[in-house]
Parts: structure tokens; sequence; C-alpha cells
């Protein structure tokens, strides 16, 4: 008899609490939810940031749960993000993995507070450079699209003179 998606996805949880990341790739592979919460809204992804922080590194088991489709920026009941909980425990490889697969770096808690700010609460400056590096790298790369978007559109009104 096939189990119940409510009961793969705490089977899930409980592997990704305890760092069992071979028990999480066999519950991905059954159809367990990487997206599902607990009753406080924390999904497997934002548990990975305390599996990390208590157990060490674990890289294999926040790349499972991304490459499995979780959602990055996911929130709890306090409006909390993988990465604002990466950002409050200073654990900056999985603020990397995250930023690097797009998180909102922006997004805010409940509270107001943004994942540079709990960086910075918290005295985690290489977070909080890591962060401010990759606005940067953003706005640089929205700004670039922007300008190339105009070219097109000037060559588009044969406007050869049009410089953005």
């Amino acid at each position: 008899m096939r189990e119940s998606q409510k009961t793969l996805s705490e089977k899930l949880t409980a592997a990704v609490a305890s760092g069992d990341v071979a028990a999480m790739c066999d519950l991905i592979a059954a159809g367990a939810d990487v997206n599902c919460r607990d009753a406080q809204g924390f999904t497997p992804l934002m548990l990975a940031a305390y599996s990390w922080e208590i157990r060490g590194d674990f890289r294999e088991g926040v790349r499972l749960l991304l490459d499995a489709g979780a959602d990055v920026d996911a929130a709890n009941i306090s409006g909390h993000t993988a990465l604002m909980l990466a950002s409050i425990y200073g654990l900056k490889d999985m603020a990397k993995m995250l930023v690097d697969n797009r998180a909102d770096i922006d997004k805010r808690s409940c509270s107001g507070l943004s994942a540079e700010d709990m960086a910075r609460q918290n005295g985690h400056a290489d977070i909080v450079a890591l962060l401010q590096k990759t606005r940067a790298e953003r706005r640089s790369a929205s700004a670039e699209r922007v300008a190339e978007y105009l070219k097109e559109r000037a060559r588009h009104y044969k406007r050869p003179d049009f410089k953005p």
C-alpha cells in the first residue's frame, strides 16, 4: 500500500531534522512534498538550516531539496525564510547556496527585518557582505538588461543615434 502524501512529508521533515540525506532522497523519490510545512510553517529547506547549525555542513541535503524544487523564498508564520535562518545562524555556505538559487535577498519578515538585517544583528559580517555583493550584482545585471533592451528598441525604430 502506498503511503499518503502527509505521511511521506512528515517522514521527510524528520529526515531533514536528523540530517539523514539517504532517507530524504528515498522519500522525495516516493513523492514527499519538498514544500510541506509543519505547524509553525517551517519547510524542509528551513529545517535544513537547523540541521546545518546542529550537525555541521548539510550542503548535500540542501542541494537535494533545491534540486527537487524546494521554494527558496517560502516563509514560516514569523515571515522567516531559509535565507533569514542561515543569516541568523551565520551559515555562510548555506546562504550562498540560497542566493545562487535566486533567493529574495530583500524579503522582509513579519518584524520588518531582511536577511541582511538579521545577519548584521547577529554579528555575521561575512553574510552581510555576501548579501550586499549579491544585491549590487543583481542590480548591475538588471541595468545591463535594460540598456540592451533599449538598444534593441532603438534598432527596431532605426534610430542609431539613440544612446541609453
